[in-house]
């Protein structure tokens, strides 16, 4: 994540305006003496947005146990330098080989070079080079199949003739890119869905200012068909509402405007008050998501008491039941687009930075058996909503000067497990983003100091 994805995530974000306003100037100028509980709070509430390197959510996972095993590696990574980081080996196994974790670094040439959602590509200005994504295996970069979406289509009078690069993987599909109108004056792009490999979302967007409009649609990757989904609500209510979230099996829909929340039953094209259906007013600044299919999640953080509450609403049953009552708690936000799924777990991180992880769902918790978070540490959930990774960033004197980072954990809820991984001579390359490689794997992006031309990609399996 660079320092722009962080600043351009603080609307979502849990602290209040003051806060996020030290958060801006710490960005700007990291401070000389940061107090442990805010700056943690902080960095751990920039991740809220995280999906730095992802596009899909699946459903949550339970917490298995009611205390997550913490593993600490005896030996520290040993960071190899730009001269041992080869084309000819670009495979290293890294600590625990054959053990917890593995390593790998990569060496490409020429400039240009992203991750985006689990591949990787070479960018110039006008896009993805030669329109080809890449991905890693044992044996270095390996081509992936890409396809190219032709979408000619008339929205809102104007006139569309995309050429957009997607890429479907074994479970997964992954879009880049968006297209403007001839005239300048709409956009339109495409977002993987969750769980699905046949469809994804296709969004409209006015861009001309004072006019913030945007309409979802269903693309058929295999057939080029577009379904539009909302065809039974008004249109211009649906295009100006400020929220619009779907179900993982697009058969329901959150949509909320200045009036109130609402849920859309798409295949009967109905549509209720949230308050009506749960008994529960849903107030601004309440995060409404689908937890599952049939499952929504409210949850309200309380800004004069800076306290979090939940309730889970079961639209089978048509029961509502609170899972978190009035915790502090530092949220996580799952996925983007059409798709997401807002808040799914919290952390309650203690003074002296124990970490306990509460899923918001069901109101499960589950203590981190001796870990202590360290004041620059903060956490960041992967697409599935079943691993959160945990970093630390090291600074020069006084905290100025970032010089790379020296901690890399995976807290992985299904197993309930916790590995952390000590980093020495990370100061060799200039690291700089750092995130999820698909689901499963973490990715820190570097580059020499005195050149941008070398790309160098580590990837960690825990």
């Amino acid at each position: 994540m660079t320092l722009e994805e962080y600043r351009g995530a603080l609307d979502r974000t849990l602290p209040p305006p003051d806060l996020k306003g030290r958060i801006r100037r710490a960005l700007e100028t990291p401070p000389a003496r940061p107090r442990r509980r805010a700056l943690r709070a902080a960095l751990a509430a920039l991740a809220a947005a995280a999906c730095l390197l992802t596009a899909a959510l699946a459903a949550s996972p339970e917490l298995r146990t009611a205390v997550l095993t913490f593993f600490r590696l005896e030996e520290p990574e040993q960071v190899p330098g730009p001269d041992t980081i080869t084309e000819d080996s670009p495979v290293a196994v890294g600590p625990g080989a054959n053990g917890p974790v593995e390593a790998q670094y990569i060496r490409l040439e020429g400039p240009g070079w992203q991750v985006w959602d689990g591949l990787l590509g070479q960018f110039d200005g006008g896009g993805l080079l030669n329109d080809q994504f890449y991905t890693v295996d044992d044996s270095g970069l390996v081509e992936v199949t890409t396809q190219i979406a032709e979408v000619d289509a008339v929205w809102d009078g104007t006139e569309f003739h995309l050429a957009l690069p997607w890429a479907r993987l074994d479970d997964r599909v992954v879009c880049y890119g968006s297209g403007t109108s001839a005239d300048g004056t709409h956009t339109a792009g495409l977002t993987a869905i969750p769980g699905r490999t046949d469809v994804v979302e296709l969004t409209w967007s006015d861009t001309r200012p004072g006019r913030p409009r945007s309409y979802p649609m269903l693309y058929h990757l295999d057939t080029g068909e577009i379904t539009d989904i909302f065809a039974p609500y008004d249109r211009a209510w649906v295009e100006q509402a400020g929220e619009k979230w779907l179900s993982p099996d697009l058969k329901h829909a959150i949509i909320r405007d200045d009036s109130g929340c609402y849920l859309a039953r798409l295949e009967a094209g109905t549509l209720m008050p949230l308050a009506e259906l749960t008994g529960r007013e849903v107030e601004p600044g309440t995060n409404v998501c689908f937890a599952d299919d049939h499952t929504l999640l409210i949850t309200c953080w309380d800004r004069m008491e800076g306290r979090v509450y939940s309730w889970s609403y079961d639209l089978e049953r048509g029961t509502l039941t609170q899972t978190v009552d009035g915790e502090d708690l530092t949220l996580y936000w799952g996925s983007s687009g059409l798709s997401a799924r807002g808040w799914l777990y919290g952390l309650d991180i203690s003074s002296g930075g124990g970490v306990t992880v509460v899923q918001l769902s069901t109101g499960a918790r589950a203590a981190v058996e001796g870990f202590t978070c360290a004041e620059e540490g903060f956490f960041e959930i992967n697409a599935d909503g079943d691993k959160l990774l945990y970093q630390v960033s090291a600074y020069g004197e006084d905290h100025l000067g970032f010089q790379g980072h020296s901690q890399l954990g995976v807290l992985d809820l299904e197993k309930g497990v916790f590995t952390l991984l000590d980093r020495e001579n990370y100061a060799a390359l200039r690291e700089g983003s750092l995130g999820w490689f698909g689901n499963d794997r973490v990715a820190i992006a570097a580059h020499a100091a005195d050149s941008y031309e070398d790309f160098y990609l580590y990837l960690y399996r825990f």
